[in-house]
């Protein structure tokens, strides 16, 4: 699914553009595109004067770049002359308009990156939604895309339907390359004979593919006013926090050459974003790819993710935790399958056992008895690990082990984790998890995420004071300030959550952007209540709703039906853990872990609230409001400051 730039297309825009906006947004095959909607360029002879691009699409595989034109309507063309049907209105050839508008954008990109032995490639396209088109001298099937004056022409019949739209598309990309004059197709002959010198010229190829998104998004800065901004407002910072950091590259090529690797990173780093793109690339070249994580609600996630890919290679990727991976190994033997079912039936609370230190569990001998139904016979080409601080430990080690061809020792894996600060699972807090990689004598190639790319500086300055740590590069994007409100007991806490969503309803926001966060394992809410209208819903819920219909609705997740008021997500920081939501309330109640003394309450143990706060304020992508019981208020606001 593409990054749509601005993620919401306008109610008064043409219906040719609503269509193509829509497939485009929804086609799995153009999840790496970047398609920016309205963007005007100045003309080259004219600068006083713009004209309207509808679409520039970015494909980065593709290294091209297409201006597309979306046309409604009918239109014939006479000794051409054009004209728009049936009035017989003469208009301008949508053909020139779109090779002039490519040509004053390119005029915009001063050295152009598509020229001078580039592989970058930029072309122009027209579509005719309605595909009622009559060109003279020219006969085509009605649905087949052809090029006419170095214009890319898709039909209706394609341009309606995301997948074929978006397989015309990348036709007309790998058509760009073969189009280029006869120097440069001398020059690309050349250059795939020598493999180091092409394997420059596609580095080359990506940075400029990466400045030119940049170009196009520009920097921006919204309202520090949290009070004020708006969804609308909230929104414009969406596609800056997805571009993927040059660290993330790296990171990738790291892999390519290393077998084994441990790829380590603070909170918004993007660790979770690039396993998954690790998974998508390994399962499109035909690997059989497990992507293991240690919560179950981000696992459900990865789940609904892994039906968007599409491979002819025989790859896949399965997804889980430490329990429901091997039920899906073992799920081709039906024998297995069950009597691993009643392992998992007989210890019901496993997962949940994660929380607080596994140790006083059944994982030893579950795992044991997993491992000797799994046999000899290793089932998955790679493993992908994400948040893996909290699955470094023996008896998940060898888990792992069983599962993996070759191995631990021999195999191919990456784990990405982040080792020093948020093993918020795990006993002893700051434990680094890859001395248990070491006490097994395994060799591993190192690399580090340093830019935080999930909040915005804001977010990212305000978890780096609190949690007393050094903050990582933050990526130039600013949003609001983080709020911090309080309330006196737990019997008003509903009224201040109330408050604030009502206000965030107010100013448009969706239930779906917005998650409650408890530092209490059960939540914490008052679960009968509703809040600016909408009921809770667990967040595993709504990840397991989301599972089944793959639909995303504007409102999301009606309860029963559209009569039912819609529903508002909330979870404990735990439950959250490798997740993130646009906005989030971090609620710190009183817990069992303070101190009740005379006259007041003390904070938690400091490296709990440590873990708390780090953990659960990194969720918020752009928007942070902290509710914290007033006893938190001399952290907050110490005395004196």
């Amino acid at each position: 699914m593409a990054i749509m730039i601005p993620p919401e297309i306008p109610d008064n825009a043409p219906w040719s553009e609503k269509i193509i906006f829509k497939n485009l947004m929804h086609a799995p095959q153009a999840r790496d595109w970047r398609v920016f909607h309205s963007q005007l360029v100045k003309q080259p002879k004219n600068t006083t004067k713009t004209r309207e691009i509808d679409f520039i699409i970015v494909i980065p595989e593709g290294f091209s770049v297409i201006c597309l034109e979306a046309k409604s309507g009918s239109y014939e063309t006479r000794s051409k002359v054009w004209y728009r049907m049936p009035s017989r209105e003469e208009v301008d050839s949508p053909l020139r308009q779109s090779k002039t508008a490519m040509h004053a954008f390119e005029n915009e990109l001063k050295p152009s990156p598509f020229r001078n032995q580039s592989l970058l490639s930029l072309g122009c396209a027209v579509t005719f939604i309605d595909g009622d088109l009559t060109l003279e001298s020219v006969t085509r099937p009605h649905g087949e895309s052809f090029i006419i004056d170095g214009v890319f022409i898709i039909e209706g019949k394609d341009a309606r339907t995301p997948d074929k739209l978006c397989n015309q598309l990348a036709t007309y990309t790998r058509e760009m390359v073969r189009g280029k004059q006869n120097e440069e197709q001398r020059w690309i002959k050349k250059l795939t004979r020598d493999s180091s010198k092409y394997r420059e010229a596609k580095i080359k190829a990506e940075e400029a593919v990466y400045r030119l998104q940049n170009y196009l998004e520009m920097d921006m800065t919204i309202t520090p006013r949290p009070e004020t901004i708006t969804r609308a407002g909230l929104e414009s910072l969406r596609p800056q926090l997805l571009l993927l950091t040059n660290d993330q590259r790296n990171s990738l090529k790291r892999v390519e050459i290393n077998d084994r690797c441990v790829i380590d990173g603070a909170a918004g780093t993007g660790k979770t974003v690039l396993a998954m793109e690790l998974a998508r690339q390994l399962c499109e070249q035909g690997e059989r790819v497990a992507l293991l994580c240690s919560n179950p609600n981000l696992s459900r996630r990865f789940e609904r993710w892994t039906e968007t890919i599409l491979n002819d290679k025989g790859g896949r990727v399965v997804a889980g935790t430490p329990t429901t991976l091997p039920l899906k190994a073992f799920g081709v033997d039906p024998a297995l399958a069950s009597r691993y079912q009643q392992r998992l039936d007989h210890s019901p609370n496993l997962e949940e056992s994660l929380k607080f230190g596994y140790p006083d569990h059944n994982w030893k001998s579950f795992i044991n008895e997993t491992i000797k139904d799994l046999g000899t016979e290793r089932i998955f080409d790679y493993l992908i690990v994400d948040e893996a601080q909290n699955l470094c430990d023996e008896v998940f080690l060898n888990l792992q082990d069983a599962l993996l061809k070759d191995g631990l020792e021999s195999g191919r894996w990456t784990l990405f984790g982040d080792f020093t600060n948020q093993n918020i699972i795990s006993s002893q807090f700051g434990k680094d998890g890859r001395d248990a990689l070491k006490v097994r004598g395994l060799n591993w190639s190192n690399d580090k995420l340093e830019t935080n790319c999930r909040n915005t500086h804001e977010i990212a300055e305000a978890v780096a004071k609190f949690v007393d740590i050094e903050s990582p590069p933050i990526s130039g994007v600013h949003g609001p300030l983080v709020q911090i409100k309080y309330f006196e007991s737990q019997e008003t806490l509903g009224s201040v959550l109330d408050g604030l969503v009502c206000d965030l309803k107010d100013r448009k926001f969706y239930s779906r952007q917005i998650i409650l966060l408890s530092s209490v394992s059960d939540g914490g809410f008052d679960a009968e209540r509703l809040y600016g209208g909408w009921k809770l819903l667990n967040a595993g819920e709504a990840e397991e709703k989301a599972h089944k219909s793959l639909k995303d609705n504007e409102d999301v997740l009606s309860v029963s039906g559209d009569s039912s008021p819609k529903t508002l997500r909330y979870s404990d920081v735990y439950d959250f853990q490798g997740l993130e939501s646009e906005v989030a309330i971090l609620v710190l109640p009183v817990t069992d872990r303070q101190a009740k003394l005379a006259g007041g309450v003390a904070l938690p143990q400091y490296e709990y609230l440590r873990r708390i706060l780090y953990t659960g304020m990194s969720r918020a992508k752009a928007m942070l409001i902290i509710v914290a019981q007033e006893s938190y208020k001399d952290f907050f606001e110490p005395p004196g400051l």
